[in-house]
């Protein structure tokens, strides 16, 4: 069952499995470590709270602690109809500039230091920025996965490139090979957070370069540690993986809302994930990078996004208008 589920997730559907291991492990603590009863009390849970679900959009933040501050290195506008199964995920490039006065740009006017105010916040922003009415949002403080792939004894997942960069400010200093290789914790942190190495030079153009080439990482990444923790057959990882879902997860979505989706979201296949970026370019102004979105792009990106996502919707709508015409004459 588990392993049918992780083949079909993509982005969108990374945080309901993490919450569906985090049900399951809730349960089969309770269960003292009997796996059958664990999935009959979550399937259960699943049953109760089965409605005829509206698609969803949901803000995905991936947060850093960093130099005393809370910053996001990645902002992902979500989006599943369960009634057609298709599914958007957009990155909004941490850097985008929601400032007044482009002239005057400093490093408080991009997207990611709104979080340091609150991911409400942050949330209404993206929401104003890409016309999609946002009302939940999801964020995962990295030290998540970090904790976790040291609960379960390390990780075996293969580098995309080599990884060499040092910032001191941060204390940060990523040294990885390419290639296959047991990933600690610490090897974690500096797989999460690499963009480019120290002489510019990033992930290829067809893997996706800088943010983009990091996200990709990030989620086969966080793909790997899922799998790895639903082998876990010990009761003392499982208590202490609950622990860290406890600390490092916040969402304003209730459980019961959460398992709704997670009946729709089995049956979902990775082909109708569509995956895209805000349209924009990055532009240098006052001595600071920031990305500049173009909006009637974004605006365009945005409608032919939606109206495929709504597309047999939209379509069975129109049957059904067809029939009540022709039943009326």
């Amino acid at each position: 069952m588990f392993r049918k589920f992780l083949k079909f997730i993509g982005i969108l559907l990374l945080f309901f499995i993490i919450m569906f291991v985090f049900f399951f492990l809730l349960e089969l603590n309770q269960s003292d470590g009997n796996p059958a009863k664990a999935t009959v009390g979550v399937l259960e849970k699943v049953a109760n709270s089965i409605t005829e679900s509206e698609p969803i959009y949901v803000l995905l933040l991936g947060v850093n602690d960093n130099l005393n501050q809370s910053l996001t290195d990645t902002i992902m506008v979500l989006g599943y109809n369960p009634k057609t199964q298709k599914a958007f995920a957009m990155s909004i490039p941490r850097d985008t500039f929601v400032g007044k006065s482009l002239s005057k740009a400093t490093a408080s006017d991009k997207i990611n230091a709104l979080y340091a105010k609150s991911p409400e916040k942050l949330m209404k922003k993206v929401s104003e920025i890409t016309g999609i009415n946002i009302n939940y949002y999801v964020t995962i403080n990295n030290e998540a996965l970090i904790k976790l792939v040291d609960i379960v004894g390390g990780v075996e997942f293969n580098v995309p490139i080599d990884m060499n960069y040092d910032d001191k400010t941060q204390n940060l200093h990523i040294h990885l090979k390419k290639g296959l290789q047991l990933i600690d914790g610490k090897k974690a942190e500096q797989l999460l957070r690499f963009r480019h190495n120290n002489n510019g030079t990033s992930y290829s153009t067809s893997y996706g370069d800088n943010d983009y080439g990091r996200m990709k990482t990030q989620r086969e990444f966080m793909m790997t540690v899922v799998e790895q923790c639903l082998q876990s057959k010990s009761i003392d990882e499982i208590k202490k993986m609950i622990n860290v879902a406890f600390e490092n997860i916040d969402t304003n979505m209730s459980v019961s809302y959460i398992l709704s989706y997670l009946v729709y979201a089995y049956n979902f296949k990775i082909e109708n994930l569509e995956l895209s970026q805000l349209p924009g370019a990055s532009v240098y102004s006052n001595e600071v990078w920031v990305f500049k979105y173009q909006e009637k792009e974004a605006e365009k990106l945005i409608s032919d996004i939606l109206e495929e996502f709504n597309e047999k919707e939209s379509k069975k709508q129109e049957n059904v208008n067809e029939i009540q015409e022709i039943e009326q004459e």
